[in-house]
């Protein structure tokens, strides 16, 4: 009994696998129309290489990618029959086979659109935020992503919808990837060659202070990753810090390399030299607070210098302005009445 048993549900199985084989392998209904022998094939290949050039752009080539290959590979066959030489009707034929076959890409796309809709979001933003520069990941996810269009093309359409969800999470975190190489890519880049050159034994705080911010923009990104202004804002603070971590890991080892005197004379020559280029009076003989207090109070008073003039000039152009609307308001008028 158990055998029988054993035997039907093999037989049963067989049917079904058979079942779904033929209604894969079944090619729906194509209306191909005629076309007179009135038409130059020429030009009728240009048009339908246009338009095969238009749907590749509406992106029907992944979201009925069976009818737009076929359509493709019409349209080539055409252009060799064209070259060889054929007989018109055999160019003729192939031109209305490949219009059918793109017509039928168009309407099967149209059914994608609205049984996929979540899977076909989440690819745009992917695509738009630069995944398609991650590679294999990205070439993966594009795989499963035919998957659901071919099984549509089948009429497969509860499959596509029950598998959409596992495709558009998998968009979604290489859109999150790809946003993040572009906005804090390089200051990942910086601290990993830092921590190659051991840069933090030699700058720990300023390689702390760097990590710290790279973790807040990874951390915001993930959250709010269409933020893009303040997105963009904490990736050029982390960046700021990545490259300070660099400078000051290359200066702390110069540093180590100079004898005291030479340092305070290196740390005075760039205060000297600020001095002089305000015109600030010579203070080397004070100490480094007092040199630097007095950089800062040269820089101040060039600072009110400036916004001074600029509040002047500023007047004047109103001044200027006034005085042409009286002149265009008194032209026109007699002299009596002026």
């Amino acid at each position: 009994m158990q055998r029988i048993k054993k035997r039907l549900i093999f037989i049963w199985l067989l049917f079904a696998v058979l079942a779904l084989g033929l209604g894969g392998c079944a090619t729906p209904s194509l209306q191909v129309e005629s076309i007179s022998k009135s038409e130059n094939p020429q030009e009728l290949i240009n048009k339908l290489e246009g338009d095969i050039a238009i749907a590749r752009k509406n992106q029907i080539n992944v979201l009925a990618p069976t009818w737009f290959n076929s359509a493709e590979s019409s349209l080539n066959s055409v252009k060799a029959y064209l070259d060889d030489g054929d007989e018109l009707s055999k160019i003729l034929d192939g031109v209305a086979l490949g219009r059918a076959q793109l017509l039928k890409a168009t309407d099967i796309a149209k059914v994608t659109k609205l049984t996929i809709p979540e899977a076909i979001k989440a690819r745009d933003l992917a695509r738009s935020a630069g995944a398609t520069s991650l590679g294999r990941d990205y070439s993966n996810t594009e795989d499963r992503f035919l998957e659901l269009t071919r099984a549509i093309e089948r009429e497969n359409l509860g499959y596509a919808q029950k598998s959409q969800r596992r495709v558009t999470d998998s968009y979604r975190q290489l859109e999150l990837r790809a946003i993040k190489v572009q906005t804090i890519g390089e200051v990942r880049r910086l601290i990993e060659a830092a921590e190659a050159k051991k840069l933090p034994k030699i700058a720990p705080n300023s390689y702390a202070a760097a990590k710290k911010k790279l973790a807040e923009a990874d951390a915001f990104i993930t959250e709010n990753p269409y933020a893009k202004e303040k997105m963009h804002l904490l990736a050029k603070e982390a960046l700021f810090m990545a490259r300070r971590l660099h400078v000051v890991a290359d200066r702390s080892l110069q540093l180590e390399e100079m004898a005291p005197e030479q340092i305070t004379l290196w740390v005075e020559s760039m205060m000297h030299a600020a001095a002089q280029k305000l015109g600030a009076p010579d203070m080397r003989d004070h100490s480094f607070d007092q040199q630097l207090e007095n950089i800062l109070a040269s820089v101040a008073a060039q600072q009110s210098d400036h916004d001074f003039m600029v509040e002047k000039v500023k007047t004047q152009q109103n001044d200027i302005s006034y005085q042409q609307k009286q002149i265009a308001a008194l032209e026109g008028k007699t002299r009596q009445e002026q």
